[in-house]
């Protein structure tokens, strides 16, 4: 166990959105359980053991899926042949061995002497992916680590954070960019929220508008876009072109006493 520290932005972060108050608690616990790499040895008994002796009724399976749903936490497997290997928590029963890593751990904690990690190094690029409890503008710059920009990193989200749902509309939404903030847009989308059958629907006849046709998709909105505006909401009469002499005219001012 270590001494760390804990921006104040945690406390307002969007994740408490989706976390239960034991899930929030797990997160404040493992910055002081993981190396000062930010992983650790997934094992819920060592986990609850070390650092809730006095609380046993918080479930840490539970606790740890909300927590990589939402971006806060990796699992990985190491073999000798192939190295690292990402996993979604729903398979970390099938493994004897797991590891878990808080992605962006060391952009946050400023660790002045770091031990060597006795784990197994995640996969090359997952520390470089910046971690969503880390991520808010509201976390600004300073000695403690920098800020980022929209809450993801560079190379986007983990995989193992998007849900089943989102991936469904990813496959059907034409326009394949900007993976992450899509998946941001996702998870903040207010309710009611939308079916899938209702999603299709609005994809597919937006498909067939002038707009979207035009030029080979270019004016097809990026799908954060799309889902922030909740344009599956749209009436039937937005894809339709306007009737001719009906848009906006304009009348040039040519002066007084014309």
């Amino acid at each position: 166990m270590r001494i760390r520290t804990v921006k104040p932005s945690f406390w307002t972060h969007r994740m408490h959105r989706e976390i239960s108050s034991d899930s929030a608690l797990v997160a404040l616990a493992l910055l002081n359980y993981v190396d000062d790499d930010g992983i650790f040895e997934a094992d819920t008994e060592l986990f609850s053991a070390a650092c809730f002796p006095l609380r046993r009724q918080i479930d840490i399976s539970v606790a740890w899926g909300e927590l990589c749903r939402c971006g806060w936490l990796v699992f990985f497997v190491f073999n000798e042949g192939s190295g690292s290997v990402l996993i979604p928590f729903t398979d970390s029963s099938k493994h004897k061995l797991i590891y878990g890593l808080i992605p962006g751990f060391r952009s946050h904690q400023v660790i002045n002497r770091p031990t060597p990690s006795l784990f197994p190094p995640p996969p090359k690029d997952v520390t470089r992916r910046v971690h969503g409890a880390f991520s808010d503008e509201s976390c600004g710059k300073g000695k403690e680590g920098k800020g980022f920009e929209n809450g993801i990193g560079k190379e986007g989200t983990n995989a193992c954070d998007y849900s089943s749902d989102f991936l469904s509309f990813w496959d059907l939404y034409p326009r394949k960019a900007a993976k992450g903030d899509a998946w941001k847009a996702w998870q903040m989308m207010a309710a009611p929220k939308p079916t899938m059958g209702q999603l299709e629907s609005a994809i597919d006849e937006a498909k067939d508008s002038k707009q979207w046709q035009a030029e080979d998709g270019r004016y097809i909105p990026m799908p954060s876009t799309w889902l922030r505006q909740r344009r599956w909401e749209d009436d039937d009469e937005a894809w339709k072109p306007a009737p001719v002499g009906q848009g906006r005219q304009f009348v040039p001012n040519c002066g007084p006493g014309i």
